[in-house]
């Protein structure tokens, strides 16, 4: 493994990324022998970042190979002891090697090295935002958190950079002190779309959900973030496109029939690789303009429109064979609607796949600290039938992505119209 650039993080070849993308796909295939090779093979890449080298440490843990991963640990361990050794003066290098001990576990030395940062540039964000989360992940938390004051005199988006400390501390069960942060921010807001970012984590902290203000958010929130999109799904290690994949197979579509097929809520198109297989006819749609022409300029879909799932009047034309929502039912409280238009356009013996964040307390849905919306299999279950649709075909579970380190349960559903 390299060690890592003193002022920015080396971008992860493609190669040695792409045969981890390979072994975390073979691992939930329950394939352990060859997902061990494909860690193997992306560890003898030319150039193994640090980043990646984690990654790679705990996927090897999780396939049972403790003596690999040592190996791996050390030579992390070893980058890090050389960086300090060379760079101890560094702020970045400093908050580097927190970073490495954080996800190593040592989180006594992350914490230590991550406030030692934050003293030296206590108006720098991310030193601010590493110090809350080296905390919370090691129970390490401080009375009161952190001052963020020099932070947001410095911020040119204070309300932004608080909702997203506020977020992680509810989501790490500190109720309390989110609410006291949420006050704080209150007194930064300048124009209507702080009123807005605030509402929605407001309104998230104390369970509140509306379908009006749902969707007006997730517009705002997908125009505003299309261009880094991607790269943030890829951060956070977003499985929602991979869960419809595996489900496709599962309920195994025929391969000698061409679809007609609408990824409805498409984003930027991540799952566009795994349906055009299966279509004829590949027509995206989705609420935000700013995901279509992502979508646009990636060439992937046949057509694409702009589509309030839960309003049939915006629906195209026509009927379809195959729908999917990938990552999109997450910010629609009830459902009802939404799976009575997608009903009205599935030709008899169509097929609906989705995903959503999986409610695994109670019935019903709920809206998470995230300001998302999960909710559970009983509920779904209740609206597919209600709504029309004569069978779940098939089910499944796995880690929907990350939230501040943490996996968020998700649940793929595939439904068929008698």
């Amino acid at each position: 493994m390299t060690e890592p650039a003193e002022t920015a993080e080396t971008p992860a070849p493609t190669s040695c990324a792409a045969h981890v993308a390979r072994a975390r796909a073979l691992a939930r295939n329950g394939d352990t022998s060859a997902a061990t090779e494909a860690c193997i093979a992306a560890l003898r890449s030319p150039d193994v970042p640090v980043p990646m080298g984690i990654k790679i440490e705990q996927l090897l843990r999780e396939l049972g190979q403790d003596g690999i991963a040592d190996q791996v640990r050390a030579g992390l361990l070893q980058v890090a002891d050389k960086t300090l050794r060379d760079h101890g003066d560094n702020v970045e290098a400093l908050r580097e090697v927190a970073a490495i001990c954080l996800e190593l576990g040592l989180g006594a030395r992350a914490v230590e090295l991550g406030t030692a940062a934050l003293a030296r540039t206590p108006a720098d964000p991310d030193a601010l935002r590493f110090c809350y989360m080296a905390t919370l992940r090691t129970d390490a938390y401080p009375p009161g958190g952190f001052d963020v004051e020099p932070v947001l005199a410095a911020s040119s988006d204070p309300v932004v950079f608080l909702g997203g400390i506020i977020k992680m501390l509810a989501t790490f069960g500190r109720h309390e002190d989110a609410l006291r942060l949420v006050d704080r921010a209150r007194a930064a807001v300048r124009d209507d779309r702080d009123r807005r970012v605030l509402r929605r984590i407001d309104d998230a902290l104390h369970g509140r959900t509306d379908p009006d203000s749902q969707r007006a958010d997730a517009v705002m929130l997908f125009d505003g973030f299309a261009e880094t999109y991607d790269q943030n799904l890829a951060a956070i290690q977003n499985n929602g496109p991979a869960m419809i994949d595996r489900i496709l197979k599962e309920i195994a579509l025929p391969a000698d029939v061409r679809l007609d097929v609408l990824d409805a809520g498409c984003g930027t198109g991540l799952c566009a690789p795994f349906l055009r297989p299966y279509a004829k006819l590949l027509h995206g749609n989705d609420l935000s303009i700013g995901m279509l022409e992502k979508c646009r300029a990636k060439n992937s879909y046949d057509l694409l429109t702009r589509t309030d799932l839960a309003a049939a009047e915006t629906y195209p034309q026509g009927t379809f064979d195959l729908v999917v929502c990938a990552d999109v039912l997450v910010y629609i409280p009830d459902l009802t609607r939404t799976f009575t238009n997608i009903f009205d356009v599935l030709n008899p013996g169509g097929r609906f796949v989705f995903t959503v964040e999986e409610k695994q307390q109670g019935d019903g849905y709920a809206v998470t600290p995230s300001g998302r919306i999960s909710h559970s299999e009983p509920y779904l279950r209740e609206v597919l039938q209600k709504t029309g649709f004569a069978s779940v075909e098939a089910l499944l579970r796995d880690a929907l992505r990350t939230e501040f380190f943490k996996p968020v349960a998700g649940l793929a559903m595939a439904a068929r119209k008698a």
